[in-house]
């Protein structure tokens, strides 16, 4: 007799799912969705183009409406003896120097999830 697995499908597995990932502190989710997502663009990816399944921040200036997109990279692990850095928020701000994209993580190290480019913020 084979083990009884686990349904791993459904809206309920789903919905768990989900409140596991809100219930992370959100320096963890985000090393989570590092490991997840380049996975997930390559699962459904056609050959003929680049897929990049990435996070991206987006805000909006209250007083101009003037809407502004950082790509969230991730903290660059080697640099940080495989750990996270120390999390204050995406507070550290910069551009990729390997695809100009204005980048945003909550360590001074990160690398572009877009291109692989170790970034320095500040």
């Amino acid at each position: 007799m084979t083990p009884q697995h686990e349904d791993r499908s459904g809206e309920a597995w789903r919905a768990e799912l989900a409140a596991a990932l809100n219930a992370l502190p959100t320096a963890e989710f985000l090393d989570v969705m590092r490991q997840v997502l380049p996975v997930q663009a390559a699962n459904d990816a056609d050959p003929a183009f680049r897929n990049v399944l990435m996070l991206v921040e987006v805000s909006t200036d209250p007083d101009d409406g003037d809407v502004e997109q950082r790509v969230v990279a991730w903290p660059d692990r080697v640099h940080y003896g495989g750990g996270l850095g120390t999390y204050q928020g995406l507070c550290e701000e910069g551009t990729c120097a390997g695809c100009g994209r204005t980048v945003t993580s909550n360590a001074k190290r990160a690398v572009c999830p877009l291109c692989g480019t170790n970034c320095r913020l500040t």
